[in-house]
């Protein structure tokens, strides 16, 4: 299944029930880019973009519940 079918799946099972949420990406990006302990291959921690990306969950939570 692609990214774009799954992203579609996704987005209906959230809009049906009126449920609040987002989606960003963050270019550069790579899997496990907020977790300290990875460190090699594909994952590696970014500390920047988990700084932004747990900044901007906190704020979607306090402005949607």
């Amino acid at each position: 299944m692609g990214y774009f079918r799954l992203a579609e799946g996704v987005i209906h099972t959230v809009t049906a029930p009126k449920v609040p949420w987002q989606t960003v990406m963050f270019s550069g990006a790579v899997h496990s880019f907020a977790d300290p302990t990875a460190t090699r291959g594909s994952s590696v921690y970014d500390e920047k973009l988990a700084r932004r990306s747990y900044a901007m969950m906190r704020d979607f939570f306090s402005e949607s519940f």
